[in-house]
């Protein structure tokens, strides 16, 4: 709570004569200033006539509850000086570097009657601001005092005020400080023009913020400004959505307010605070005050790191959407203790990115190893003679929308919220482009990616036209989608198998033999072709099985393993 203050000795001498009543003018009031601790105020009396004013004796009287109350000491007021009064002299005189007498009570911030009377009570200056227009409105706690243009003129009419436009060097609150006091006040001549913060700071989720741009003496005449975006630390394409340049428009007919906005992209990056200067530039009608604002978007402790040990190695579209087979392909990099931080997202049609739709579930994966996506598991598994890794559907945790597409739609992979490889171009409609794949696919070349928020296509094999399209299998297609060569064992990692242990097939690829180890007791073991028909069999086998190729053509081939349990495991064969 503000406390009443006692008077002061007095700051400022000057010489003395008489005077005359009608020429001392309250000239300038600073009553809601945006300085620590909401202080310290000030009213300012310039002598506008040719003589020395005696003041000793005159006085403010309180006209409200806590308002100002001042009465003069001995002081004499010389022609073209200026008195300061305030609420806080020690704190003023810090502040401003300018002498001053101290008042009791305050400006008050919803406006205020101030008369300045003689010893006998006769009013020689009155007036009544307000904190709303028609007087200027940034003197409301936004950072300006309010400056008489002409003291010649009527002070009691709020249009001979503008807001003060000298900038003290000081910023408190996020906003410049502006005011003249012991000075010659300065008037604009044009509508003022004046961004509400200097330097504003924000969480990185704090959404869509808005920054207030004011207007100010305006003369009738419509007024606009531009709003720019400068990155210092920050980036103005991944740290915000933000069109820069953006148009400010102001009718004119009276002072207002207007904001510019923009969202601030809660990514997952771990990074220091970050900082965007938006700066007003080509203003018409009017002139800048305050015309910068310095964005700092404040470090995020809940940020995570980006390893980028999974990629986007293949995709497939058959048919359309449904009901056959679309498949996204991806490869772990390193062993991935939680599949979970990555997650998929579909761009349709070159309508930019529709942001995460599918995400991994809490499971490990295998260094080398490759898993296969879809939203159709039976299609899927007729097209390929095995079961896809993981369900882009509401059973398997997904949202049933990041495989489905048609062959013109681009694939983001995410870790962590943050785009780290990617198919196609989110921003482009991918008919007749390189990478359509419209009944057909494509496929990373090796070695190549992750390549980041960035679509490289020389980094991408692909099926051509209709490459798949009438197959019942993948292997009667055209041009067959390629499978990859290391063993596959989806039920390790499937979110619909209950199997933690490791399967594997060795040696794969293989000439002839092909040894199964890795479980304890299998009901049966099959080895099938790519259509699902059973070669050769094994039953009630325990800790290994072996079969023999050497007859078979070369060519993909699969092992069925069925637990007691009912549990299957399939793994894929490559015979040369």
């Amino acid at each position: 709570m503000k406390k009443l203050l006692s008077l002061l000795t007095i700051c400022l001498v000057s010489q003395f004569s008489l005077f005359a009543q009608s020429d001392l003018v309250i000239n300038e009031i600073s009553y809601n200033p945006i300085t620590p601790n909401n202080g310290p105020e000030y009213i300012e009396i310039l002598n506008n006539g040719a003589t020395t004013i005696q003041m000793e004796g005159m006085n403010i009287p309180r006209t409200a509850p806590n308002g100002v109350r001042f009465t003069f000491p001995k002081f004499s007021l010389g022609p073209g000086d200026m008195v300061v009064l305030s609420n806080d002299s020690t704190a003023f005189v810090q502040l401003w570097g300018v002498p001053c007498f101290d008042y009791a009570g305050f400006a008050l911030n919803g406006g205020l009657e101030l008369r300045l009377e003689d010893s006998t009570g006769k009013v020689l200056d009155s007036l009544t601001y307000d904190n709303a227009a028609p007087w200027p409105l940034t003197a409301a706690g936004e950072g300006s005092s309010i400056e008489l243009c002409d003291p010649g003129t009527d002070n009691s009419l709020a249009f001979n005020w503008q807001r003060s436009t000298t900038f003290s060097g000081l910023i408190y609150r996020q906003r410049k400080m502006y005011g003249s006091p012991g000075k010659l006040n300065s008037c604009q001549n044009k509508p003022i023009i004046h961004a509400r913060y200097r330097t504003f700071s924000v969480d990185e989720n704090a959404g869509t913020v808005n920054i207030g741009v004011y207007l100010e003496n305006s003369n009738g005449l419509a007024s606009s400004t531009e709003v720019k975006a400068i990155g210092i630390t920050g980036d103005i394409t991944k740290d915000i959505t933000f069109t820069s340049p953006t148009s400010i428009g102001f009718a004119g007919g009276m002072d207002e307010r207007l904001d510019f906005s923009f969202t601030v992209i809660d990514d997952t990056i771990v990074e220091p605070d970050e900082t965007i200067l938006f700066v007003l530039q080509n203003p018409t009608n009017g002139v800048f005050a305050n015309d910068t604002v310095m964005l700092t978007i404040r470090k995020d402790d809940n940020d995570n790191p980006v390893t980028r040990q999974l990629k986007l190695v293949g995709i497939m579209n058959k048919g359309g959407q449904n009901p056959d087979p679309n498949l996204v392909e991806v490869m772990a990099l390193s062993d991935i203790p939680d599949l979970s931080i990555y997650a998929l997202g579909c761009g349709n049609n070159g309508g930019g990115t529709d942001g995460i739709e599918f995400t991994f579930p809490k499971v490990a994966a295998t260094k080398g190893k490759t898993y296969f996506v879809t939203r159709q598991p039976a299609e899927f598994k007729t097209f390929f003679g095995f079961d896809a890794d993981f369900l882009d559907t509401a059973a398997g945790g997904g949202t049933t929308t990041a495989t489905n597409f048609t062959g013109d739609d681009a694939m983001e992979l995410y870790e962590n919220g943050r785009v780290i490889d990617r198919y196609g171009l989110v921003d482009v409609d991918g008919t007749g482009e390189i990478w359509e794949y419209l009944n057909s696919w494509g496929k990373r070349k090796d070695g190549t990616g992750p390549d980041g928020n960035n679509f490289v296509a020389s980094n991408w094999t692909y099926g051509g036209t209709n490459a798949v399209q009438g197959a019942s299998v993948n292997d009667s297609a055209t041009n067959p989608y390629p499978l990859p060569k290391e063993p596959v064992d989806t039920t390790s990692v499937g979110p619909y198998f209950s199997n933690t242990g490791t399967i594997t097939a060795y040696p794969n690829p293989t000439s002839n033999e092909v040894t199964i180890t890795g479980f304890n007791t299998a009901q049966s073991v099959v080895l099938m072709n790519v259509l699902g028909k059973a070669l050769d069999s094994k039953f009630q086998v325990t800790n290994e099985a072996k079969f023999d190729l050497d007859e078979l053509n070369a060519g993909m081939y699969f092992i069925r393993l069925t637990s007691t349990e009912g549990e299957s495991h399939v793994l894929r064969i490559l015979k040369e």
